[in-house]
């Protein structure tokens, strides 16, 4: 697969060392080599010298990629830069879109103009669950206001599908919401602020 037909200008990318994961994005495609931004983490840079194998990890079109790529030549600038030559395959991790993390999410929900008082209590790339003290109706189309640490805050619309009342529960109305007019700019953030939760689940040793 070639790294054109899943990235292009401004796709934004995780650099993962032994240690951490850095951010960057594409600047520039020319056939199996990229050039990125150079990394960078809680605004220090990463640092990289000529030959160093990166792995990059990147969301497109619902699915989260990685490849293994060698730093072929480094542009010192105003914006320093990375030339990245593309090693063997681009692998593809399963479909994120519909994998379903379970964690409670900050949100605001509005119906119309009327607030809902509701957490989020597991999300995707396609639609969440929420509980709400107050009941809403299947069919009902809510403006729903992520906060997803620390990828900011987004704003997303979604559709009632599923309602059930759990009489005992504080928040006793559950209900499932399908996203719908999802950017595929918000979908990607969704999908990256699940690996970064499921990551941090992980290294707690909680799945």
């Amino acid at each position: 697969m070639r790294l054109k037909n899943l990235l292009s200008i401004g796709t934004r990318l995780e650099i993962h060392s032994a240690k951490s994961i850095y951010t960057s994005q594409v600047e520039n495609i020319v056939n199996d080599s990229i050039i990125i931004g150079l990394p960078m983490k809680a605004s220090n840079y990463m640092k990289v010298v000529r030959g160093r194998m990166l792995k990059l990890g990147f969301v497109s079109k619902g699915n989260y990629y990685y490849f293994i790529g060698e730093v072929q030549n480094i542009i010192w600038g105003d914006i320093p830069l990375l030339e990245i030559v593309k090693l063997g395959d681009i692998e593809k991790i399963q479909r994120r879109s519909f994998y379903r993390l379970k964690s409670l999410i900050n949100i605001t929900a509005k119906k119309g103009d009327k607030n809902i008082t509701a957490v989020g209590k597991d999300i995707s790339g396609s639609g969440m669950c929420i509980v709400s003290r107050k009941k809403v109706e299947v069919g009902d189309e809510l403006n729903i206001f992520l906060n997803l640490k620390c990828f900011g805050k987004i704003q997303v619309k979604g559709k009632v599908v599923r309602v059930e009342y759990k009489k005992e529960e504080p928040y006793p109305y559950e209900s499932g919401v399908e996203f719908y007019d999802l950017t595929e700019s918000n979908r990607e953030t969704i999908i990256r602020y699940i690996f970064k939760e499921q990551r941090r689940i992980r290294q707690r040793g909680m799945v």
